[in-house]
């Protein structure tokens, strides 16, 4: 046989195996769908489309399919709404707007969603933490944020540099309740694994403000109108102050009053107590629905006398002691390091 005669065979027998597995494909998302399968069906599609990506027939079923399967995510999105479970919500609602880009009700759904990056730095001194943890097989440091919401979130804290971080989202929300977030502990997360296997889980408080009380806000903020974007970077000089005086440690009480007065750029602080459960700054961009919210740099300090931590703001007297720069460096964190409303500062009244 002569080679371009089994070269031609070759190729239309390559031809009929990508022809049938295509035809497969689409007579099993065909059953799928029919059964109301559409998850399934749509991925069945989309192994047929992408191996003949012009077949207008396939294509129509695809589209057809992911509109059904849009329609299905959004009912648990807004069953998931409905148990205000935010999280679970939003992924939905991304689900279907990928599947369904074009409706006009899913686009108008997502403009009520406001992304938070919350963010700050923990400095410790463990002079005799050793001997309280001894016995556990893992442990994490972590701290614990109030949301407006009333969930509390948990992220760790990076042991080489002390940073945490974490996002949350808000729906239906304005700047002043976004101004709500505030620490509910800093602590250790233990794990200890028994003989039989079985995982001891314990969260060890080193500071403890879970007994905050809010009473209420008053007054407005400004949020000017048509401002360019600006890099949260290029406003961090204007946190440094060079007469800062020392602030000596504290050690918080079990129970802490307060409330905000909204007044212009300010959120001030009303509490005959000190002020560290506070961020230290909000930047609020709202045109893109995300505010970046910054607790600042703790210290925290066990003495060793009476076992009991410490905690005091740490000010920037210069740009070296901000941890912005360094956390900036986080890329697939950008889309918060800009603001266009406003700088917003945290003082105490």
């Amino acid at each position: 046989m002569k080679p371009l005669r089994i070269i031609q065979q070759l190729n239309l027998a390559l031809a009929f195996a990508f022809i049938v597995g295509c035809t497969f494909q689409y007579q099993e998302g065909r059953k799928l769908e029919e059964k109301g399968r559409f998850e399934e069906a749509a991925i069945a599609y989309q192994s047929a489309s992408n191996e003949d990506p012009d077949n207008e027939e396939i294509l129509e079923a695809l589209q057809r399919t992911n509109i059904k399967l849009a329609e299905e995510n959004i009912q648990r999105y807004k069953n998931f709404l409905d148990q205000k479970q935010f999280q679970k919500a939003y992924r939905r609602l991304e689900a279907a707007l990928i599947q369904n880009p074009a409706s006009i009700e899913l686009k108008s759904e997502q403009s009520h969603w406001h992304k938070i990056l919350i963010a700050g730095k923990i400095m410790f001194h463990f002079d005799r933490l050793q001997a309280n943890i001894r016995l556990a097989d893992e442990m994490q440091l972590q701290i614990l944020i109030n949301s407006p919401s009333g969930q509390v979130l948990t992220a760790n804290i990076s042991n080489e540099t002390g940073i945490f971080f974490i996002e949350d989202l808000l729906y239906h929300t304005d700047l002043q309740k976004i101004s709500l977030y505030s620490i509910n502990a800093i602590g250790l997360k233990l794990e200890q694994i028994s003989d039989k296997q079985r995982i001891k889980k314990e969260f060890q408080n080193f500071v403890n403000f879970s007994g905050l009380l809010f009473e209420g806000s008053t007054g407005k903020l400004n949020i000017p109108s048509e401002t360019p974007l600006r890099r949260i970077l290029a406003h961090r000089i204007q946190l440094i102050d060079l007469h800062s005086p020392n602030i000596p440690p504290w050690f918080p009480p079990r129970l802490i009053r307060y409330s905000l007065q909204f007044q212009g750029d300010e959120i001030l602080v009303v509490t005959s107590e000190r002020t560290e459960f506070i961020p230290d700054i909000l930047y609020f961009n709202n045109v893109q629905q995300r505010t970046f919210i910054d607790f600042g740099v703790y210290q925290l300090t066990l003495n060793p006398q009476s076992l009991e931590w410490s905690i005091n703001k740490v000010p920037y007297t210069s740009p070296a002691e901000d941890y912005f720069p360094q956390f900036s460096k986080n890329f697939a964190l950008s889309p918060y390091f800009f603001y266009r409303d406003g700088a917003y500062r945290y003082l105490k009244k």
